[in-house]
């Protein structure tokens, strides 16, 4: 270091520099929460990713302003007292801070897809379990309708003369729970045709 210039040079290099340790430390983080959310259907994870992406923001916005302070060192150079080796070096750190800029809005766009595609994925989850729940709710209430209609009183009153109760009842009971099994396996059939 031989001037003001290349202090100042030197430290925007070391600026620069940071950013591509925490860049690739995102990077890191950013994989593990992939792995993490596949495995996993908290909302912990989603939000940690949530805010992962939030900090990249910053990021972005650091290495566009590096961008602008670069721009403008190149403009006053002559004013700054910049040799032709800063200047080159400028222009190395105009490089660096571009590609850096470039990595972090993939990055982001990157997180911001997964955070999407992890969004429709609950939301497909939540309309499956709810159709399955419809089915099982309807299946359910056809047979209770059939035994709330009918009343055990007057199924008594039919099977008492011909059959013995100990055989009518177990009849009874397996033809309400075929009924209800029909009935759901016809309800998911619906649903797996639309």
């Amino acid at each position: 270091l031989r001037s003001p210039q290349d202090v100042l040079l030197r430290t925007f290099y070391q600026t620069i520099r940071h950013f591509e340790t925490h860049l690739r430390i995102i990077n890191m983080c950013s994989d593990e929460l992939e792995h993490e959310i596949s495995k996993s259907s908290g909302n912990k994870n989603l939000l940690d990713m949530f805010t992962l992406e939030k900090g990249l923001v910053y990021y972005v916005n650091a290495l566009n302003g590096n961008g602008r302070v670069i721009e403008r060192m190149k403009a006053a150079a002559s004013k700054i007292g910049f040799t032709e080796d800063n200047l080159e070096l400028l222009d190395d750190l105009a490089i660096e801070n571009q590609q850096f800029l470039d990595q972090a809005q993939v990055y982001s766009q990157v997180l911001s897809g997964l955070m999407d595609a992890r969004a429709s994925i609950i939301n497909n989850n939540l309309n499956i379990m709810m159709k399955n729940m419809n089915a099982i709710v309807i299946s359910v209430s056809v047979p209770t309708f059939v035994t709330g209609v009918g009343g055990m009183s007057e199924f008594s009153a039919v099977v008492g003369s011909t059959m013995k109760w100990y055989i009518a009842y177990p009849l009874f009971l397996s033809f309400m729970l075929g009924l209800g099994l029909f009935i759901y396996l016809v309800i998911q059939r619906y649903y797996s045709d639309r």
